[in-house]
């Protein structure tokens, strides 16, 4: 299990009770700080946000634990402020997901049954082309991480760029998470070119179809199962760049995230 600092859980709520209450409600999923952990409920209220664990897995007790923060609107993306840190905040269709970018991160959902942990290692993806700044590649490996630097494209805009899936069997739905999303420097979402439009091919059954991908840094969902083979072991998705949303600085386009959709599992 993960470690997840204290502070991730205390995030939700806002000093402005009208901006939070779109977070308003009770989440589910699976908590770890080092000092508490367990399944964890989140019961998020006007301001406030609860953290209740009825089995501590350091203790053995029961656990209530209630704290104010601010959400800070980034446009694409939000940050969580604590104290003096911040947190990396998206907006995942079935919940959240919170991070520090440092590999500390977790989703809580709204419904108490939903798989909250990522099915790791299940997809291998590569590409045409990728950045190289240095010592520092921008590979397609990139994109099966949740935190950590994005996939660029070595082609500028990245039109014309591919990005090959190998799904090994795993046919779940398809979360994207578009852009160079970073904490520490925001502006580098706009400032490069973000995916827009993208035809995706199945090599087994050869369909395909186009998607509009939408200008933020939430958890977009794509449907895969229409177009595979399902249950092949060697079925490979192929995901054509077609279009996108220009930087406001630079060409090249990123994208951070790409996973199988594990709260489907």
């Amino acid at each position: 299990m993960k470690r997840f600092l204290f502070s991730y859980l205390l995030v939700i709520s806002l000093s402005a009770c009208i901006y939070s209450q779109s977070f308003d409600g009770t989440y589910y999923g699976v908590y770890d700080d080092g000092e508490i952990g367990g399944d964890a409920i989140i019961k998020i209220e006007c301001g406030k946000i609860l953290i209740c664990i009825e089995n501590d897995q350091y203790s053995g007790q029961t656990i209530k634990v209630e704290k104010e923060y601010e959400l800070v609107d980034f446009g694409p993306f939000m940050k969580l402020r604590l104290a003096v840190r911040d947190w990396l905040f998206l907006i995942w269709g079935k919940g959240f997901f919170i991070s520090d970018t440092k590999g500390y991160y977790t989703f809580f959902s709204k419904a108490p049954q939903t798989r909250t942990t990522v099915i790791d290692n299940t997809w291998i993806i590569s590409s045409t082309s990728y950045l190289r700044e240095g010592e520092t590649d921008y590979n397609a490996a990139r994109l099966m991480r949740v935190t950590g630097l994005p996939w660029t494209s070595g082609n500028g805009h990245g039109i014309g760029d591919r990005l090959i899936i190998d799904i090994g069997g795993v046919d779940l739905p398809m979360l994207i998470v578009n852009g160079f999303v970073s904490l520490n420097n925001p502006k580098l979402y706009f400032e490069n070119a973000r995916l827009k439009t993208m035809r995706i091919s199945s090599k087994k059954t050869r369909k395909s179809k186009v998607v509009t991908i939408g200008d933020n840094a939430s958890f977009q969902k794509i449907e895969i199962r229409d177009i595979i083979e399902i249950g092949s072991p060697d079925e490979q998705l192929f995901l054509d760049v077609i279009d996108v949303y220009q930087g406001n600085k630079y060409n090249n386009l990123c994208i951070k995230t790409i996973i199988p959709d594990f709260s489907s599992k």
